[in-house]
């Protein structure tokens, strides 16, 4: 199914371009098994790690990551990132927790502005966080802009002009797909 995005996530991982050919993001279960079975509650669920990033990125990838995101994929090989959409609910599956994910573009650096460099290469100490101040560029990226969906309109104006969006995304896509 495909959502309009709503988020931005950066993942920063040193095996990038193996998760990218295996169509999912993935992180290697530590012992606390599948995160569905966790309380909903983000205190609670943190809980039961001792290192706060750590449980901070597990809750996020579990329960704030949605279908339909978009994830900026960064490995430690220079300052682009590989622009991703999610494409399936968290999973567990023989010791890792995932998330199926479809390559949409390589971003080079000269394509991200200074300022969103900044943002998703410095702004966190954790692997997995939602990108806030610049998510607008990447959602450009794809000829959407995030930036008309009205943050005081109806939450059907909110849905219209969402549904827009989804529509011209859906349209390029078809034409990237078959040209």
């Amino acid at each position: 199914m495909n959502h309009i995005p709503e988020k931005v996530w950066s993942f920063y991982t040193t095996e990038a371009a193996e998760l990218l050919n295996r169509g999912r993001l993935s992180i290697q279960d530590l012992g606390e098994g599948d995160l569905r079975l966790l309380s909903q509650n983000r205190r609670e669920f943190r809980r039961g790690f001792s290192d706060v990033v750590e449980g901070n990125v597990l809750y996020r990838f579990a329960r704030e990551m949605r279908e339909g995101d978009l994830v900026l994929l960064r490995s430690n090989r220079g300052r682009g990132a590989e622009l991703c959409r999610v494409t399936e609910d968290y999973t567990y599956q023989n010791g890792e927790h995932i998330r199926a994910i479809r390559f949409l573009r390589h971003l080079t650096p000269e394509e991200i502005s200074d300022g969103a460099q900044r943002e998703i290469t410095y702004s966190s100490a954790s692997p997995l966080f939602e990108v806030r101040h610049y998510a607008g560029e990447f959602f450009g990226d794809l000829g959407m802009n995030e930036a008309d969906v009205p943050d005081d309109g109806t939450s059907a104006q909110r849905f219209a002009v969402r549904w827009a969006l989804h529509r011209r995304f859906m349209e390029k896509q078809k034409s990237v797909t078959v040209g």
